[in-house]
Parts: structure tokens; C-alpha cells; sequence
């Protein structure tokens, strides 16, 4: 072998070294992004506390998954965590099982469905239903004669709709009503329930804090008042708006 030739040989060792070290390097990355998920505070969080992962390629397909549409009668379903559903046709239907999903609807008597915790649902149609099973989850809608149902922990609805119905029955959840005639029911314990609307009524059981607005011939809210529902003065399970200054059955 004269000197050029050991040249050339030396330069493809040299090539087979660093693809060899490129390789071992790939392998090294790839093994880092599979594993366990580790017991931290965010995949606690999220549920995923022992769950195998793999790629981050991987992970994206099966949880994140984005869904829209603006079809009449549109279906749209997941069951994967941190998902997102929209849909702005009539009559449609969101159903998500994962954890931190979101779902958002602006069509007329559309009805979405969560039972993944720190999900959140948001609707803006006319008598649509949102309902969540979730512990954290979050329901809000804006749409007339509307319906939120909640009975997961620490849950919290909201609406300012008319005739707007909301219950829940999740320890420690809060509810929120400004729309006229609506209505809540609170059946979980610690709970907190504010209904500001005109004509609005509220009932729960006993240590849930209720919160009522009254208003004047004019339409003007002249007192807001607060109390707590202790089964002699306001009693449990009862219908109570504001009227005169005072908790009235209705």
C-alpha cells in the first residue's frame, strides 16, 4: 500500500468512527425521550404518573388532538388528554374523556361533554348543555336557556344567559349566574353560589354560601346580599330569591 492509498484508508476509518459515534449518539437521545413519567407536581397534575411515553412526535399524535368544525349536526369526540374540540354548527355534539381538554361551541342546542379533569367547556348557542364529570373543570356559557352540570371537586360554572339552569353536586364548586330567571342548584358540600340576575332563585344543602340580587320595578339592582344556608334561618333544599331585602321561598 504506497502513502496515498493509507491515506484514503485512514480518511474512511476516520468517516467509520464518527458515523459510529453519530449512532451511539441517536441511541443515547432517543432512549432519553422514552421512559416513565416521574411523581411531579404537573404530571400529578395531569394523570400521567407512571405512564410510559414515548417520542415527542409520539406523545403530539396521541394526546393535543385538535378538532374543528363548522357543519350542521357535526359529532365530534376524544379521548385524548390536553384535546380541543370547536364547532359553530346547530345541534352539535362534543364528547372528550382527556385530562385538560377544551371544548367551545356557538351553535344552537349544542351539547358538550367532559369527564377528564381541568377540562373546560364554553358555549355561546341558544339552550345548549354542557356537562362535566371532571374534578378543576371549568363550564361557561353565554347562550339563552342554557344548561351546566357539573359533579366533579372544585368545579366552576358560569352563565349569563337567560333562564340559564346550573347544578352541581362537586364539593367545594362555585357558581356564577347574570343571566334573568336563572336558576341553581347546589347539592356538593363547601360550595359557593352567586345569582345576580333578575328573577333569580337558587337552593342547596346546608353550608353552601348563596349569594341573591333584587332588583326595582325599573330593572335596577338596588341590593345584593349574601348568607349561608344553615337549615333554620334559610333552609336546605329550598327555592329562595331576594325580595323586600330578605331570602323569600319561592
Amino acid at each position: 500500500m504506497d502513502f496515498q492509498e493509507r491515506i484514503l484508508a485512514e480518511q474512511e476509518l476516520q468517516k467509520a468512527q464518527v458515523q459510529l459515534e453519530l449512532t451511539g449518539t441517536c441511541d443515547i437521545l432517543e432512549k432519553a425521550r422514552a421512559g416513565t413519567y416521574d411523581n411531579t407536581v404537573e404530571n400529578r397534575k395531569l394523570g400521567r404518573v407512571g405512564q410510559k411515553y414515548g417520542s415527542k412526535k409520539e406523545e403530539q399524535k396521541d394526546e393535543a388532538v385538535q378538532q374543528a368544525s363548522s357543519g350542521i349536526n357535526s359529532q365530534l369526540a376524544s379521548s385524548g388528554d390536553s384535546s380541543q374540540l370547536a364547532t359553530s354548527g346547530i345541534s352539535s355534539k362534543l364528547a372528550s374523556s382527556g385530562i385538560n381538554s377544551q371544548l367551545a361551541s356557538s351553535g344552537y342546542n349544542s351539547k358538550l361533554a367532559s369527564r377528564g379533569d381541568y377540562s373546560q367547556l364554553a358555549s355561546s348557542g341558544i339552550s345548549s348543555q354542557l356537562a362535566s364529570s371532571g374534578d378543576y373543570s371549568q363550564l361557561a356559557s353565554s347562550g339563552i336557556n342554557s344548561k351546566l352540570a357539573s359533579s366533579g371537586i372544585n368545579s366552576k360554572l358560569a352563565s349569563s344567559g337567560y333562564s340559564s339552569q346550573l347544578a352541581s353536586s362537586g364539593d367545594s364548586s362555585q357558581l356564577a349566574s347574570s343571566g334573568y330567571s336563572s336558576q341553581q342548584i347546589i347539592t356538593g358540600k363547601n360550595s359557593v353560589s352567586a345569582n345576580i340576575g333578575i328573577g333569580g332563585k337558587t337552593k342547596g344543602v346546608i353550608g353552601t354560601w348563596i349569594t341573591l340580587a333584587e332588583y326595582n320595578d325599573k330593572n335596577e339592582c338596588i341590593l345584593v346580599k349574601s348568607d349561608i344556608i344553615d337549615g333554620k334561618k334559610i333552609k336546605e333544599d329550598t327555592w329562595y330569591s331576594l325580595k323586600n331585602g330578605e331570602f323569600t321561598e319561592v
